[in-house]
C-alpha cells in the first residue's frame, strides 16, 4: 500500500522544535520553509512572499517523497490568482475537488471559514505562483472597475468561494511573461513596489479576458513556459550591461541557457524587435540623452555609446535621425 502524510499548518511550529521542520522567518519579506524531517523524508517546500501595501505574492517549490496533503485555514478572506507553473496540484474543499496541471491557473474567491486542503503526488516537482488580495484592496479594486470585479465583490461579500472559468484556465505566454517580470522586480529598487502593483494588475486583466481566443503554442521555437521569458528578460539585461562589449547572439545564448533560435525568435516576439535592434535603438537613446544633457565631446559620447570613434556614432546616428550628432546638440 503507498504510504502518504499529512502536514497540518497549525504544526508547523512544533515540528520545528522537535526537529522535523527547519524553519527559518528571519526577513519579514521572505520566508524559507524546508521540510527535511528523518533524512529528508517528507521532501522540501520552499516558500517566498513579496508583499506590497495591496498584494501578498507568494512563490513556492515542492517536491514530497510520498503522496502529501497539506492543509490549512486561513488568516483572511482572499481574493486569489494562482499559476501552477509545473506539476499537478489537487486543491479540495467541502466536498469539491480542483487538479490544476502545470500550465494553467485559476482565479477567485477563497472563503476564510473553508478547511483547504492541497494534494501532491510523491516524486512530482510542483512550482507555483499566487497572487493573493484582502478584502480592503479587493474593495478598492471593485469600486474602480465594477463592470469587471463587481459582481466578484458581491460573492465575496456573501461568504461564498466562487471560481471563475470552470476552475482552471490556460496560462498564456502573454501571462508567463508578466510573472516573470514580477518576479524580477527587485532589479528596480525602490520603485519595485509600484512596478509590481501595475503588473498584478496586467496580470489580472490578462486572466479576467482569457477564453475569448486561444494562443497558439505549436512553434517550438516560442516561449512557453516561464522559465524561457526569465531567460529572455536577462539576455536584454546582459546585452545593455556593457555597451563597449556586447556579447554576441552565440555568446548571449550560451550565458542565459537557451538556445538561438529561441532567443531570436523569443526576443522579436517579447519585445517586437531583433536582438541588434534593441542594441542599436538603446545606443542611440543614450547618446541623445548624453548629447542634450551632458557637455562631453563627440568623442567621448561614442565611446560611452559602444563605438570606436566618431565616425561610427555619426554614421548610426544619421541613419536613426537623418542629422549628425553636433547638428543635433546644436538645434535643440
Amino acid at each position: 500500500m503507498k504510504s502518504s502524510i499529512n502536514i497540518v499548518e497549525s504544526n508547523l511550529v512544533e515540528m520545528s522544535f522537535e526537529g522535523d521542520l527547519q524553519f527559518n522567518n528571519a526577513d519579514a519579506h521572505s520566508i524559507q520553509t524546508v521540510i527535511v524531517a528523518e533524512k529528508n523524508k517528507y521532501g522540501v517546500l520552499n516558500s517566498k512572499f513579496n508583499n506590497t501595501r495591496n498584494y501578498c505574492i507568494e512563490e513556492t517549490n515542492m517536491l514530497f517523497y510520498q503522496d502529501t496533503q497539506f492543509s490549512a485555514s486561513l488568516p483572511d478572506s482572499l481574493f486569489s490568482m494562482h499559476f501552477l507553473l509545473h506539476g499537478l496540484n489537487e486543491f479540495s474543499y467541502r466536498d469539491k475537488s480542483i487538479a490544476i496541471p502545470g500550465g494553467y491557473n485559476n482565479i477567485g474567491i477563497v472563503d476564510v471559514e473553508e478547511n483547504w486542503h492541497s494534494k501532491y503526488k510523491s516524486n512530482e516537482y510542483c512550482k507555483s505562483f499566487a497572487i493573493n488580495i484582502p478584502k480592503v484592496s479587493f474593495k478598492k479594486l471593485a469600486h474602480q472597475y465594477p463592470n469587471h470585479l463587481e459582481t466578484l465583490y458581491y460573492l465575496y461579500e456573501k461568504g461564498e468561494t466562487h471560481f471563475l472559468n470552470k476552475h482552471y484556465q490556460k496560462t498564456t505566454k502573454e501571462m508567463m511573461n508578466v510573472i516573470a517580470q514580477i518576479r524580477n522586480a527587485d532589479v528596480l529598487g525602490n520603485s519595485k513596489d509600484i512596478y509590481i502593483e501595475a503588473k498584478v494588475l496586467e496580470l489580472l486583466a490578462l486572466q479576467l479576458q482569457h477564453g475569448k481566443y486561444e494562443i497558439s503554442y505549436g512553434n517550438p521555437n516560442q516561449c512557453n513556459n516561464i522559465d524561457d521569458f526569465e531567460k529572455i528578460h536577462e539576455a536584454k539585461r546582459l546585452l545593455l550591461s556593457d555597451l563597449c562589449r556586447t556579447p554576441t547572439i552565440p555568446e548571449l545564448s550560451r550565458f542565459v541557457g537557451i538556445n538561438e533560435c529561441k532567443l531570436k525568435y523569443g526576443f522579436k516576439e517579447l519585445y517586437k524587435q531583433t536582438v541588434f535592434q534593441c542594441l542599436f535603438d538603446h545606443k542611440m537613446e543614450l547618446a541623445c540623452k548624453l548629447l542634450l544633457d551632458t557637455d562631453k565631446t563627440i568623442f567621448e559620447i561614442a565611446l560611452e555609446c559602444g563605438y570606436a570613434d566618431t565616425s561610427h556614432l555619426t554614421k548610426a546616428f544619421k541613419r536613426k535621425f537623418g542629422i549628425a550628432p553636433r547638428d543635433y546638440r546644436n538645434r535643440h
